[in-house]
């Protein structure tokens, strides 16, 4: 049974999650217009860390959105074309500030013939990689942490492993 209450929970969720949306947006995109230009070393390492904790929070905004959608009965899968190796590379940069405080390698294998473009939720599944990662990396203390992506074909087009 979904009570008021429950709606009036999901809705302040909601609402505060949009709210929050515009000033993490404009830190990432400040951010990213300073890393454009030619800055110091250390600048552009505090800038990447800035738009890796603005991009950190923007997805656990996007998982409160996820739940308050969930919620409501709402919940959509986004199918739009998306680059995976941009995914890779942005979901890599993001755990890389994590990583630093540890001695980790981080090792990405990804099979060599996989399509480039894929159709899907590219949002919602760099959070579930995201995720993955950064608990890797959490609860490894020494070593390494491998990601591996690979897919399989399969009638209705490629599914993502």
């Amino acid at each position: 049974i979904y009570s008021s209450e429950s709606a009036e929970k999901d809705d302040f969720l909601a609402n505060v999650s949009h709210e929050i949306r515009t000033p993490i947006n404009t830190i990432c995109g400040i951010s990213e217009i300073i890393l454009k230009n030619d800055v110091p070393a250390d600048m552009k390492e505090d800038m990447l860390n800035i738009q890796s904790a603005g991009r950190n929070l923007m997805s656990v905004v996007g998982d409160i959105l996820d739940y308050s959608e969930l919620q409501e009965g709402e919940f959509e899968i986004q199918q739009e074309n998306y680059y995976i190796s941009s995914t890779i590379y942005d979901v890599i940069n993001m755990s890389m500030a994590k990583k630093s405080e540890k001695k980790l390698e981080l090792i990405v294998d990804c099979e060599p013939d996989m399509p480039s473009v894929l159709i899907g939720d590219e949002q919602k599944i760099r959070r579930i990689i995201m995720n993955l990662v950064n608990n890797a990396i959490e609860f490894t203390s020494e070593g390494w942490v491998c990601i591996r992506f690979g897919y399989r074909k399969e009638e209705y087009g490629i599914f993502l492993q």
